[in-house]
């Protein structure tokens, strides 16, 4: 088969001249190498199925080490670059009624501590890499008393000793003090706001909605301003990943509509781009950004270098066989999927595509349907 993956990222960080990605189809750590291109196969967790989704949460590089959470362990993966060595982080036990859950999205840096900030995962984790010293903070977290919900997605800001997060489950945000180790909740918004994402552009926080309510912008105390959603994305259909600034411009991509909102940071004008943005983050002074089609694209001031993360079939299918791991590319869509363009019409034309990537379940579910066949 010479087939072409398209590997789309979760997240990313940087070390040297490399950018380390977290798959988010499939089970898999990789790199690229911005000289030349070229992409290369890291690792992936051996216990678990190639083409488990999300099994891997987020990623951060600090002291020539590579911090990686898990998603489906309570642990997070440290990789050591001078040493050549990895080993686990073990975190406190906290078993996640959903298999496909997000544990941690987000890793936020302070000073010599880590965070991990729990999606489902219910605490902040400040892990200091220096000494080792581990502290879960849990009260941010007991304002509500179902554990099983979403707190926070990928997005945080820190502003001095302050880290900012947005709500999923109201209308809030968390703004937690990193020196006094103190917090509160701020109401922002109209109260039956959610929030997937929050940013700040150097003046004013823009809030991006979790589905139908409005993108709000907050200078941090009272002054609001709510922008409705146009009239094609309303309703609970949508899915917005977060809101993302890219110095000119606040961006809020959306994973199951089109159009993607753009407002001009300086004149507030709404535009509109016929195009996902499925993956954004700022490094530094670089701006990686990742569409649906795997298109990858750096920004470093006016230099602006493209990239398609794309590998061979054969290749990663070898990578997997030399962990022992098959990786055969499921022939069913099940209900809950994403689904692009081009596999969706490969579906009807052909009646099975290989681009289409089942969830754990829905595999579980299928490999009893042949088994009894």
């Amino acid at each position: 088969m010479n087939e072409k993956i398209k590997l789309l990222i979760k997240d990313c960080a940087k070390y040297n001249n490399e950018y380390y990605f977290i798959a988010e189809k499939f089970n898999l750590v990789f790199s690229l190498n911005v000289d030349d291109g070229k992409i290369t196969l890291i690792d992936c967790d051996e216990d678990l199925s190639a083409v488990a989704k999300n099994t891997f949460g987020a990623i951060a590089i600090k002291d020539d080490k590579m911090y990686i959470t898990h998603n489906r362990k309570c642990s997070v993966l440290v990789y050591d670059f001078l040493d050549k060595t990895h080993n686990e982080l073990k975190l406190n036990s906290y078993a996640l009624k959903n298999a496909d859950a997000n544990a941690i999205m987000s890793i936020a840096e302070y000073k010599d501590e880590l965070i991990f900030i729990g999606c489902h995962y219910p605490a902040l984790i400040r892990y200091n890499t220096i000494n080792q010293n581990i502290r879960y903070i849990e009260k941010p977290y007991s304002v509500v008393d179902d554990k099983d919900i979403a707190y926070f997605r990928t997005h945080h800001v820190i502003i001095s000793d302050a880290l900012y997060l947005a709500s999923l489950f109201n209308n809030s945000v968390l703004k937690y003090n990193l020196e006094e180790d103190c917090f509160e909740w701020i109401d922002v918004g109209n109260k039956n706001n959610r929030y997937s994402g929050i940013a700040y552009d150097g003046t004013n926080f823009w809030l991006s909605p979790r589905t139908s309510s409005p993108i709000v912008r907050w200078n941090g105390n009272t002054d609001i301003e709510e922008f409705e959603l146009p009239a094609m994305l309303k309703g609970n259909s949508n899915y917005f990943f977060g809101v993302f600034y890219d110095n000119d411009s606040m961006i809020f991509p959306n994973a199951v509509k089109l159009p993607t909102i753009i407002i001009d940071k300086k004149t507030n004008n709404i535009s509109l781009i016929n195009k996902v943005i499925k993956f954004q983050k700022t490094i530094g002074n670089d701006i990686i950004i990742q569409n649906s089609d795997s298109e990858l694209t750096v920004k470093s001031g006016d230099l602006h270098k493209k990239f398609n993360l794309e590998i061979d079939y054969n290749e990663i299918k070898d990578f997997y066989k030399s962990k022992k791991m098959k990786f055969d590319l499921p022939d069913l869509m099940f209900e809950g999927d994403y689904i692009d363009v081009e596999a969706y019409m490969d579906l009807i034309q052909n009646g099975v595509s290989d681009k289409i990537i089942s969830s754990d379940i829905g595999r579980n579910i299928h490999e009893i349907i042949k088994a009894s066949d």
